[in-house]
Protein backbone atom coordinates (compact mmCIF):
# COMPACT_ATOMS: atom_id res chain seq x y z
CA UNK A 1 0.00 0.00 0.00
CA UNK A 2 2.90 2.32 0.80
CA UNK A 3 4.31 1.68 -2.73
CA UNK A 4 1.07 2.73 -4.38
CA UNK A 5 1.19 6.06 -2.53
CA UNK A 6 4.54 6.84 -4.23
CA UNK A 7 3.21 6.31 -7.76
CA UNK A 8 2.84 9.61 -9.58
CA UNK A 9 -0.38 9.57 -11.62
CA UNK A 10 -0.06 10.30 -15.37
CA UNK A 11 -2.60 12.62 -16.87
CA UNK A 12 -4.57 11.08 -19.73
CA UNK A 13 -3.39 13.64 -22.26
CA UNK A 14 0.24 13.00 -21.27
CA UNK A 15 -0.28 9.27 -21.66
CA UNK A 16 -1.51 9.69 -25.23
CA UNK A 17 1.45 12.00 -25.93
CA UNK A 18 3.84 9.30 -24.71
CA UNK A 19 2.16 6.69 -26.90
CA UNK A 20 2.20 8.95 -29.98
CA UNK A 21 5.86 9.91 -29.60
CA UNK A 22 6.98 6.32 -29.04
CA UNK A 23 5.23 5.12 -32.22
CA UNK A 24 7.35 4.37 -35.30
CA UNK A 25 4.59 5.49 -37.68
CA UNK A 26 4.42 9.12 -38.71
CA UNK A 27 1.40 10.40 -36.76
CA UNK A 28 -0.22 13.78 -37.16
CA UNK A 29 -3.50 15.67 -36.82
CA UNK A 30 -4.70 18.13 -39.48
CA UNK A 31 -7.70 20.38 -39.81
CA UNK A 32 -10.06 20.33 -42.80
CA UNK A 33 -7.86 22.92 -44.53
CA UNK A 34 -4.98 20.38 -44.64
CA UNK A 35 -3.08 22.34 -41.97
CA UNK A 36 -1.07 20.38 -39.38
CA UNK A 37 -2.20 20.84 -35.79
CA UNK A 38 0.19 18.34 -34.16
CA UNK A 39 2.83 15.80 -35.17
CA UNK A 40 4.72 13.09 -33.29
CA UNK A 41 8.50 12.66 -33.06
CA UNK A 42 8.59 10.08 -35.89
CA UNK A 43 6.89 12.57 -38.22
CA UNK A 44 9.34 15.29 -37.24
CA UNK A 45 12.33 12.93 -37.67
CA UNK A 46 11.06 11.58 -40.97
CA UNK A 47 10.84 15.04 -42.51
CA UNK A 48 14.01 16.23 -40.75
CA UNK A 49 12.19 19.27 -39.34
CA UNK A 50 11.39 20.38 -35.79
CA UNK A 51 7.72 19.90 -34.89
CA UNK A 52 7.23 23.66 -34.53
CA UNK A 53 8.27 24.12 -38.19
CA UNK A 54 5.65 21.58 -39.33
CA UNK A 55 2.70 22.62 -37.18
CA UNK A 56 0.81 25.42 -38.92
CA UNK A 57 1.92 24.38 -42.39
CA UNK A 58 -0.35 22.70 -44.94
CA UNK A 59 0.35 19.36 -46.61
CA UNK A 60 1.01 21.23 -49.85
CA UNK A 61 3.65 23.43 -48.20
CA UNK A 62 5.36 20.48 -46.55
CA UNK A 63 5.24 17.81 -49.25
CA UNK A 64 4.83 19.76 -52.49
CA UNK A 65 2.15 20.88 -54.93
CA UNK A 66 2.28 17.85 -57.26
CA UNK A 67 1.95 15.22 -54.52
CA UNK A 68 -0.69 17.31 -52.74
CA UNK A 69 -3.04 17.66 -55.71
CA UNK A 70 -2.50 14.21 -57.28
CA UNK A 71 -2.27 12.01 -54.16
CA UNK A 72 -3.07 13.71 -50.85
CA UNK A 73 -6.06 15.95 -51.57
CA UNK A 74 -8.29 13.35 -53.34
CA UNK A 75 -7.97 10.84 -50.46
CA UNK A 76 -8.15 13.51 -47.74
CA UNK A 77 -11.32 15.03 -49.22
CA UNK A 78 -12.91 11.59 -49.58
CA UNK A 79 -12.30 10.79 -45.90
CA UNK A 80 -14.00 14.05 -44.84
CA UNK A 81 -16.88 13.80 -47.32
CA UNK A 82 -17.73 10.19 -46.42
CA UNK A 83 -16.78 10.57 -42.74
CA UNK A 84 -14.96 7.25 -43.04
CA UNK A 85 -11.29 6.21 -42.77
CA UNK A 86 -9.47 6.11 -46.11
CA UNK A 87 -6.34 3.99 -46.64
CA UNK A 88 -3.99 3.98 -49.62
CA UNK A 89 -0.36 3.40 -50.67
CA UNK A 90 1.70 5.42 -53.13
CA UNK A 91 5.09 6.87 -53.98
CA UNK A 92 5.87 10.38 -52.70
CA UNK A 93 8.67 12.56 -54.02
CA UNK A 94 9.99 14.35 -50.93
CA UNK A 95 12.82 16.89 -50.67
CA UNK A 96 15.06 14.21 -49.13
CA UNK A 97 14.19 11.47 -51.61
CA UNK A 98 11.48 9.24 -53.02
CA UNK A 99 9.52 7.23 -50.44
CA UNK A 100 6.67 4.70 -50.59
CA UNK A 101 4.09 5.38 -47.86
CA UNK A 102 1.06 3.48 -46.56
CA UNK A 103 -1.31 6.24 -45.42
CA UNK A 104 -4.57 6.34 -43.52
CA UNK A 105 -6.84 9.36 -43.01
CA UNK A 106 -9.33 9.02 -40.13
CA UNK A 107 -11.84 11.86 -39.63
CA UNK A 108 -12.65 12.63 -35.96
CA UNK A 109 -15.10 15.05 -34.33
CA UNK A 110 -13.61 16.78 -31.28
CA UNK A 111 -15.47 17.74 -28.10
CA UNK A 112 -16.10 21.18 -29.55
CA UNK A 113 -17.72 19.49 -32.59
CA UNK A 114 -14.73 20.47 -34.69
CA UNK A 115 -13.72 17.95 -37.36
CA UNK A 116 -10.06 17.01 -37.64
CA UNK A 117 -8.23 14.22 -39.48
CA UNK A 118 -5.84 11.84 -37.76
CA UNK A 119 -3.11 10.87 -40.22
CA UNK A 120 -1.00 7.71 -39.88
CA UNK A 121 1.87 7.16 -42.30
CA UNK A 122 4.04 4.04 -42.46
CA UNK A 123 7.23 4.06 -44.53
CA UNK A 124 7.09 0.93 -46.70
CA UNK A 125 9.88 1.97 -49.07
CA UNK A 126 12.26 -0.88 -48.27
CA UNK A 127 9.58 -3.55 -48.59
CA UNK A 128 8.18 -2.00 -51.77
CA UNK A 129 11.64 -1.95 -53.39
CA UNK A 130 12.17 -5.59 -52.39
CA UNK A 131 8.75 -6.46 -53.82
CA UNK A 132 9.47 -4.66 -57.09
CA UNK A 133 12.89 -6.31 -57.33
CA UNK A 134 11.33 -9.73 -56.79
CA UNK A 135 8.61 -9.06 -59.36
CA UNK A 136 11.21 -7.87 -61.87
CA UNK A 137 13.35 -10.95 -61.27
CA UNK A 138 10.37 -13.26 -61.71
CA UNK A 139 9.39 -11.47 -64.95
CA UNK A 140 12.96 -11.68 -66.23
CA UNK A 141 13.16 -15.39 -65.38
CA UNK A 142 9.87 -16.07 -67.14
CA UNK A 143 11.04 -14.09 -70.16
CA UNK A 144 14.41 -15.85 -70.16
CA UNK A 145 12.75 -19.26 -69.89
CA UNK A 146 10.39 -18.46 -72.77
CA UNK A 147 13.30 -17.16 -74.83
CA UNK A 148 15.45 -20.19 -73.94
CA UNK A 149 12.75 -22.60 -75.13
CA UNK A 150 12.41 -20.71 -78.41
CA UNK A 151 16.18 -20.53 -78.82
CA UNK A 152 16.67 -24.25 -78.28
CA UNK A 153 13.81 -25.03 -80.65
CA UNK A 154 15.40 -22.99 -83.44
CA UNK A 155 18.95 -24.16 -82.79
CA UNK A 156 18.04 -27.84 -82.49
CA UNK A 157 16.17 -27.67 -85.82
CA UNK A 158 19.10 -26.00 -87.59
CA UNK A 159 21.61 -28.48 -86.19
CA UNK A 160 19.53 -31.62 -86.73
CA UNK A 161 19.00 -31.04 -90.44
CA UNK A 162 22.66 -30.81 -91.58
CA UNK A 163 23.73 -33.49 -89.10
CA UNK A 164 21.11 -35.87 -90.56
CA UNK A 165 22.43 -35.15 -94.07
CA UNK A 166 26.03 -35.77 -92.99
CA UNK A 167 24.99 -38.97 -91.23
CA UNK A 168 23.19 -40.28 -94.33
CA UNK A 169 26.09 -39.39 -96.60
CA UNK A 170 28.72 -41.05 -94.37
CA UNK A 171 26.47 -44.07 -93.86
CA UNK A 172 26.82 -44.87 -97.56
CA UNK A 173 30.59 -45.00 -97.14
CA UNK A 174 30.41 -47.19 -94.06
CA UNK A 175 28.01 -49.61 -95.74
CA UNK A 176 30.35 -49.84 -98.73
CA UNK A 177 27.89 -48.35 -101.17
CA UNK A 178 29.20 -46.51 -104.18
CA UNK A 179 28.58 -42.79 -104.31
CA UNK A 180 26.74 -41.96 -107.52
CA UNK A 181 26.96 -38.66 -109.35
CA UNK A 182 23.64 -37.40 -107.99
CA UNK A 183 24.93 -37.82 -104.43
CA UNK A 184 28.15 -36.04 -105.32
CA UNK A 185 26.13 -33.13 -106.68
CA UNK A 186 24.74 -32.67 -103.18
CA UNK A 187 28.19 -32.08 -101.67
CA UNK A 188 28.34 -28.29 -102.32
CA UNK A 189 24.88 -27.87 -100.84
CA UNK A 190 25.79 -30.01 -97.84
CA UNK A 191 29.02 -28.06 -97.37
CA UNK A 192 27.15 -24.75 -97.33
CA UNK A 193 24.68 -26.06 -94.76
CA UNK A 194 27.49 -27.26 -92.51
CA UNK A 195 29.29 -23.93 -92.98
CA UNK A 196 26.13 -22.08 -91.98
CA UNK A 197 25.67 -24.31 -88.92
CA UNK A 198 29.30 -23.83 -87.88
CA UNK A 199 28.97 -20.04 -88.13
CA UNK A 200 25.77 -20.18 -86.08
CA UNK A 201 27.41 -22.26 -83.35
CA UNK A 202 30.39 -19.90 -83.22
CA UNK A 203 28.04 -16.93 -82.90
CA UNK A 204 26.13 -18.62 -80.11
CA UNK A 205 29.33 -19.46 -78.24
CA UNK A 206 30.55 -15.84 -78.52
CA UNK A 207 27.14 -14.52 -77.44
CA UNK A 208 26.89 -16.96 -74.50
CA UNK A 209 30.39 -16.00 -73.36
CA UNK A 210 29.36 -12.35 -73.27
CA UNK A 211 26.16 -13.19 -71.41
CA UNK A 212 28.04 -15.17 -68.77
CA UNK A 213 30.76 -12.57 -68.23
CA UNK A 214 28.20 -9.76 -68.22
CA UNK A 215 30.45 -7.27 -69.92
CA UNK A 216 32.53 -6.67 -73.02
CA UNK A 217 35.74 -8.53 -72.20
CA UNK A 218 39.23 -7.98 -73.67
CA UNK A 219 38.61 -4.43 -74.82
CA UNK A 220 41.36 -2.93 -76.92
CA UNK A 221 41.95 -0.24 -79.49
CA UNK A 222 41.95 -1.49 -83.07
CA UNK A 223 41.17 -0.51 -86.66
CA UNK A 224 37.62 -1.41 -87.72
CA UNK A 225 38.50 -1.48 -91.42
CA UNK A 226 40.79 -4.49 -90.91
CA UNK A 227 37.99 -6.39 -89.15
CA UNK A 228 35.57 -5.61 -91.98
CA UNK A 229 38.11 -6.73 -94.59
CA UNK A 230 38.40 -10.08 -92.75
CA UNK A 231 34.62 -10.50 -92.65
CA UNK A 232 34.21 -9.60 -96.34
CA UNK A 233 36.82 -12.26 -97.24
CA UNK A 234 34.85 -14.82 -95.19
CA UNK A 235 31.78 -14.28 -97.41
CA UNK A 236 33.67 -14.12 -100.70
CA UNK A 237 31.78 -17.08 -102.23
CA UNK A 238 28.36 -15.69 -101.35
CA UNK A 239 29.35 -12.24 -102.65
CA UNK A 240 30.57 -13.68 -105.97
CA UNK A 241 27.47 -15.86 -106.33
CA UNK A 242 25.27 -12.76 -106.41
CA UNK A 243 27.89 -10.53 -108.01
CA UNK A 244 27.46 -8.01 -105.20
CA UNK A 245 29.69 -4.94 -104.92
CA UNK A 246 31.03 -4.35 -101.40
CA UNK A 247 31.72 -0.62 -101.07
CA UNK A 248 33.90 -0.47 -97.95
CA UNK A 249 34.43 3.24 -97.27
CA UNK A 250 35.99 2.80 -93.85
CA UNK A 251 39.30 4.57 -93.40
CA UNK A 252 42.51 3.18 -91.92
CA UNK A 253 42.05 5.67 -89.07
CA UNK A 254 38.62 4.27 -88.09
CA UNK A 255 39.49 3.03 -84.59
CA UNK A 256 37.27 1.81 -81.76
CA UNK A 257 37.87 0.54 -78.23
CA UNK A 258 35.99 -2.74 -78.00
CA UNK A 259 36.22 -6.51 -77.92
CA UNK A 260 37.49 -7.72 -81.31
CA UNK A 261 35.46 -10.94 -81.31
CA UNK A 262 32.29 -9.00 -80.56
CA UNK A 263 32.93 -6.53 -83.38
CA UNK A 264 33.62 -9.44 -85.76
CA UNK A 265 30.29 -10.95 -84.71
CA UNK A 266 28.52 -7.62 -85.33
CA UNK A 267 29.87 -7.09 -88.83
CA UNK A 268 29.63 -10.80 -89.72
CA UNK A 269 25.93 -10.92 -88.94
CA UNK A 270 25.12 -7.54 -90.50
CA UNK A 271 27.05 -8.33 -93.69
CA UNK A 272 25.59 -11.85 -93.88
CA UNK A 273 22.11 -10.39 -93.50
CA UNK A 274 22.72 -7.77 -96.21
CA UNK A 275 24.08 -10.40 -98.62
CA UNK A 276 21.15 -12.69 -97.90
CA UNK A 277 18.55 -10.03 -98.71
CA UNK A 278 20.43 -8.33 -101.58
CA UNK A 279 19.46 -8.87 -105.19
CA UNK A 280 22.12 -9.89 -107.73
CA UNK A 281 24.25 -6.98 -108.96
CA UNK A 282 23.40 -5.01 -105.81
CA UNK A 283 25.72 -2.89 -103.66
CA UNK A 284 26.42 -3.08 -99.95
CA UNK A 285 27.98 0.05 -98.44
CA UNK A 286 29.91 0.10 -95.15
CA UNK A 287 30.97 3.48 -93.81
CA UNK A 288 31.54 5.57 -90.69
CA UNK A 289 29.23 8.50 -90.05
CA UNK A 290 31.03 11.79 -89.42
CA UNK A 291 31.50 13.29 -86.96
CA UNK A 292 31.47 11.01 -83.92
CA UNK A 293 29.34 12.08 -80.95
CA UNK A 294 29.73 11.72 -77.18
CA UNK A 295 32.83 9.57 -77.50
CA UNK A 296 31.12 7.05 -79.83
CA UNK A 297 31.70 6.35 -83.51
CA UNK A 298 28.65 5.66 -85.66
CA UNK A 299 28.80 3.04 -88.41
CA UNK A 300 26.38 2.25 -91.22
CA UNK A 301 25.83 -0.97 -93.18
CA UNK A 302 23.43 -0.29 -96.07
CA UNK A 303 22.09 -2.57 -98.81
CA UNK A 304 19.77 -2.24 -101.82
CA UNK A 305 17.88 -5.44 -101.08
CA UNK A 306 14.29 -6.50 -100.48
CA UNK A 307 13.92 -4.44 -97.30
CA UNK A 308 11.53 -4.97 -94.39
CA UNK A 309 8.17 -3.80 -93.15
CA UNK A 310 7.92 -1.38 -90.22
CA UNK A 311 6.70 -4.22 -88.00
CA UNK A 312 9.66 -6.43 -88.89
CA UNK A 313 12.10 -3.54 -88.41
CA UNK A 314 10.72 -2.83 -84.92
CA UNK A 315 11.31 -6.46 -83.90
CA UNK A 316 15.00 -6.40 -84.77
CA UNK A 317 17.56 -6.60 -81.94
CA UNK A 318 14.96 -8.01 -79.54
CA UNK A 319 14.19 -11.47 -78.18
CA UNK A 320 11.58 -11.89 -80.92
CA UNK A 321 13.38 -14.42 -83.11
CA UNK A 322 12.11 -14.94 -86.65
CA UNK A 323 13.65 -15.76 -89.98
CA UNK A 324 12.82 -15.12 -93.62
CA UNK A 325 14.29 -16.54 -96.79
CA UNK A 326 16.74 -14.44 -98.75
CA UNK A 327 16.36 -13.26 -102.34
CA UNK A 328 17.64 -16.63 -103.59
CA UNK A 329 15.97 -18.81 -100.97
CA UNK A 330 18.77 -18.58 -98.41
CA UNK A 331 17.74 -19.80 -94.98
CA UNK A 332 18.77 -18.58 -91.52
CA UNK A 333 18.01 -18.91 -87.83
CA UNK A 334 16.92 -15.34 -87.13
CA UNK A 335 19.39 -15.20 -84.23
CA UNK A 336 21.87 -12.87 -85.88
CA UNK A 337 20.20 -9.54 -85.18
CA UNK A 338 19.58 -10.49 -81.55
CA UNK A 339 23.25 -11.35 -81.11
CA UNK A 340 24.24 -8.06 -82.73
CA UNK A 341 21.97 -6.07 -80.41
CA UNK A 342 23.36 -7.80 -77.32
CA UNK A 343 26.97 -7.32 -78.40
CA UNK A 344 26.52 -3.59 -79.03
CA UNK A 345 24.67 -3.11 -75.73
CA UNK A 346 27.58 -4.70 -73.86
CA UNK A 347 29.76 -1.88 -75.20
CA UNK A 348 27.30 0.84 -74.19
CA UNK A 349 26.40 1.50 -77.82
CA UNK A 350 23.08 1.70 -79.67
CA UNK A 351 21.73 0.13 -82.84
CA UNK A 352 18.73 0.93 -85.01
CA UNK A 353 17.55 0.32 -88.56
CA UNK A 354 15.74 2.08 -91.38
CA UNK A 355 14.03 -0.02 -94.01
CA UNK A 356 11.10 -0.27 -96.40
CA UNK A 357 9.86 -3.05 -98.66
CA UNK A 358 11.93 -3.20 -101.87
CA UNK A 359 13.94 -0.14 -100.83
CA UNK A 360 16.79 -1.84 -99.00
CA UNK A 361 17.89 -1.53 -95.39
CA UNK A 362 20.28 0.67 -93.42
CA UNK A 363 21.70 -0.47 -90.09
CA UNK A 364 23.16 2.18 -87.79
CA UNK A 365 25.18 1.37 -84.68
CA UNK A 366 27.65 3.02 -82.32
CA UNK A 367 30.81 1.81 -80.59
CA UNK A 368 33.26 3.60 -78.25
CA UNK A 369 35.64 5.68 -80.38
CA UNK A 370 39.31 4.71 -80.28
Amino acid sequence: MELEKNIIPIREENLFEIIANSATNYLSVADTNYRYLAVNKAYSTGFNLPAEEIVGKTSEELIGTHEFHTIIKPHFDKAIAEDQPVEFEDWFQLPHGRRYFAVSYTPVNTDGNRKVVVISVHDNTRHKLQEETLERMVAELEKANEYKNKLFSIVSHDIKSPMASIYSFLEMFVDGNEIDESAKDLLPQLFNRVKHTNAMINSLIEWATGQISGDAAHQERFCVKKIVDEVVALYEDEIKAKNILIDNRLMDKSYVIADKNSVRLIFRNLLSNSIKFSYPEGTITIREQKPSKNGFSQFIVADQGKGMSKEKTSQLFTNIVSSEQGTQGESGTGLGMMLVGDSISLHGGKIWAESAINEGSKFYFTLPKG
